[in-house]
């Protein structure tokens, strides 16, 4: 690291947040490149604090001997991976927690954190028995191709079967033939939006989304663009003008706890919803992992429209984290290319979690264990409902997720860097923006990840203390 250098330009005093200058010399590739890779070092050792603020795109430019354009770049590049925010008028500041998206859901948890930030499901001395209880079976009659088998890649005919048979009880009724076996949501997502797009296209979304897709659209190179919502998620007129002005390829949406806001969508909007998709002839990609939890949720969008509908859905999120297996009901003419990505992307699902799965939904465990889940979960919302009783809280009993509107003073980053010192992991709310809109102020809560009632409790008492005074004055360099 460079130090004493005056990175505000020629003609411009310096200040000690703007000293921050990296030593580029030795790093190959693109300079901008270079200058997120070391801002980003820098963000992860704490040697840039959240809020801090960054020197300008001149005076970076004039003491690293780079064009403004190639600060300019990196900027971009750091603030589209979570690491900072820019500000009209105020400027570009490191934003709260010290962690890009991609190092906050790569990295432990720090020892003494209560952690609300990572969404799962509430885990009991019960999950871990109908584990034990599965694998004690299976090791007395463990059948052959859990072990021996690559082969068919779209998953075992009874392991298809069984999710036909997971997924009609979301009022989605289909053959085995067009269920595809998947390690979990995420890689179904994946292997759905790889055979759908090619690098450029348009895929629209909320405003506000899981971050894993976000990530996917700068891993398949699709564009992303975020549309308005209202509290009960998507707005159909935002869809169909997005469909209107460009070429759509596909809907990516979550109808059911969107994530992060938990909106459930009513059935009159989905049905708005896919007769938009139908018209324009636009692929609805639909994220259901959420969907099993609500007792009544409304059917799918793709029962009611099932010739461009994909329905994505998994255990991971509703049953148990180590449950990774998922499935991804499609087209008929779809499989084919369907099964090519997953394919190559993972050969074929694990065999012996699929058992595992099909297993559960025969005999009566998933459906024990979800009812369970929503029991767990309606005791939390009690107490999330009762501890952060008069603030702006957007839930329902069985979200897995609560959404929380911060009152003024509160910023989104201060609070969540507040928290962190108080002990409380929160997810940065900037990994669910899309594009380069600025994040609104509120923050995500997770339900299911502290373990235990009391210590959630504890957490929500904590952050409703600072709900309830303003945030704390820090010196920030400027």
């Amino acid at each position: 690291m460079v130090q004493g250098l005056n990175c505000n330009g020629p003609e411009e005093p310096a200040a000690a947040g703007a000293s921050w200058c990296p030593d580029l010399t030795g790093i190959p590739g693109p300079r901008y490149l270079a200058i997120v890779g070391a801002l980003e070092q820098a963000v992860e050792a704490g040697t840039l604090a959240p809020g801090a603020r960054l020197p300008t795109h001149r005076g970076l430019a004039h003491a690293l001997g780079v064009s403004v354009h190639t600060v300019s770049a990196a900027y971009a590049e750091a603030e589209r991976r979570g690491l900072v925010s820019g500000e009209t008028g105020r400027g570009t500041f490191v934003l709260g927690g010290g962690a890009s998206a991609g190092s906050f859901f790569a990295r432990r948890r720090d020892a003494g954190l209560i952690d609300i930030a990572i969404n799962r499901p509430v885990t009991t001395r019960e999950h871990l028995d109908a584990f034990r209880a599965t694998l004690t079976a299976l090791g007395a009659d463990l059948p052959e191709h859990t072990v021996s088998s690559c082969r068919p890649v779209a998953g075992m005919d009874a392991h298809r079967a069984a999710g036909a048979d997971w997924i009609g009880r979301r009022g989605l009724r289909l053959p085995p033939e067009q269920i595809l076996v998947t390690n979990g949501a995420a890689h179904g997502l994946l292997v759905v939006l790889a055979a759908l797009t090619r690098p450029g296209d348009l895929v629209v979304t909320e405003r506000l989304t899981d971050n894993g897709l976000i990530a996917l659209s700068g891993i398949l190179h699709f564009r992303l663009q975020g549309l308005e919502t209202d509290a009960e998620g998507l707005l159909p007129d935002a869809f169909e003008a997005a469909c209107a002005a460009g070429d759509v390829r596909a809907l990516s949406v979550t109808p059911c706890f969107t994530n992060p806001t938990a909106a459930m969508m009513g059935t009159e909007r989905r049905q708005a919803i896919a007769a938009v998709a139908r018209r324009h002839g636009v692929a609805i990609v639909e994220d259901d992992v959420y969907g099993h939890l609500a007792a009544h949720a409304p059917a799918p969008m793709a029962a009611l429209a099932p010739e461009v509908s994909y329905f994505v859905t998994s255990f991971t999120k509703t049953l148990a984290p180590g449950l990774r297996i998922g499935y991804v009901a499609a087209p008929a003419e779809a499989m084919a290319r369907l099964a090519t990505h997953a394919r190559a992307t993972s050969w074929m699902a694990a065999p012996l979690l699929g058992e595992i799965a099909a297993r559960w939904v025969s005999d009566g465990t998933a459906d024990r264990l979800l009812r369970r889940q929503r029991a767990l979960l309606e005791d939390r919302h009690k107490v999330l409902a009762r501890v952060l009783d008069g603030f702006g809280l957007a839930t329902a009993p069985h979200a897995p997720h609560a959404w929380l509107t911060l009152p003024e003073p509160w910023r989104a980053d201060s609070f969540v860097a507040e928290a962190r010192l108080n002990g409380i992991a929160l997810p940065p709310t900037e990994v669910f923006v899309v594009g380069r809109e600025h994040a609104p102020h509120a923050v995500r809560l997770s339900k299911g990840a502290p373990e235990g009632l009391a210590l959630f409790e504890r957490a929500l008492g904590i952050l409703a203390g600072m709900l309830h005074r303003e945030p704390e004055p820090r010196a920030h360099d400027i």
